[in-house]
């Protein structure tokens, strides 16, 4: 037995939880496994600004409307939990990344893989890791984060 493999063991005896999704992984429990689409989740991919036009008297007016947030441009990359788009932010104005949670991913151990990495990412501050700005679910209800 390595170090790593006794660094691991011990950290699963101390988190049952990760104990757990550690045997499901090893046994394939996920054949089969239910997708998840959260009905109860607000989207959170929807503009929350209203657009800004000038009136014919000069006047500022307000248009509030439903509007996609981020504008996703192309594909950065894929692995085997999800795919990083390229996208803008249409409210801010400024270049973003998207990571986006796979279709086959989408079921309860890949949800909470997915939460786990938007937990630990966002609790790092290094100039090498993008910092992340937003989570929800998109109208396909994939989880995602957005990133700088």
């Amino acid at each position: 037995m390595d170090a790593s493999t006794s660094k691991t063991e011990a950290w699963t005896r101390q988190d049952t939880r990760a104990a757990t999704m550690g045997a499901t992984l090893a046994a394939g429990a996920l054949e089969g496994a239910a997708t998840i689409a959260p009905k109860e989740v607000r989207r959170r991919s929807v503009s929350a600004l209203p657009t800004i036009e000038t009136g014919e008297r000069g006047e500022i007016v307000l248009h509030h409307q439903a509007r996609e947030r981020y504008r996703r441009l192309n594909v950065l990359g894929e692995g085997g939990m999800g795919v990083v788009e390229r996208a803008e932010d249409v409210d801010i104005g400024r270049p973003i990344a998207i990571k986006r949670l796979l279709p086959e991913a989408n079921h309860p151990l890949g949800v909470a893989r997915f939460v786990a990495e938007v937990r630990i990412v966002g609790a790092l501050e290094h100039p090498n890791v993008a910092p992340i700005h937003d989570v929800g679910v998109d109208d396909e209800g994939r989880y995602f984060f957005v990133m700088k």
